[in-house]
């Protein structure tokens, strides 16, 4: 715990050490925050790619847990 303390005194004292660290950090949020964007995104399309409306039935398992997880189906 001590070194994670010292390192912590070391950045403070830095000032440039300091904007480094920051703008690190904001980077790796910002591509975590693109990431999830474009997954939730490929997901929408992959959705709209491969619909599955309650009228007709699902013929295989796999359309089957598509349909229930997009909550269409009720009931396999």
């Amino acid at each position: 715990m001590d070194i994670v303390i010292r390192g912590m005194r070391n950045v403070l004292r830095n000032p440039l050490r300091l904007l480094l660290v920051v703008f690190l950090l904001g980077a790796s949020l910002m591509l975590v925050a693109a990431m999830v964007s474009l997954n939730s995104s490929a997901q929408q399309q992959l959705a709209n790619c491969y619909p599955c409306p309650q009228q007709y039935s699902c013929e295989s398992e796999e359309s089957a847990r598509r349909c229930q997880h997009r909550g269409e189906l009720e009931t396999l």
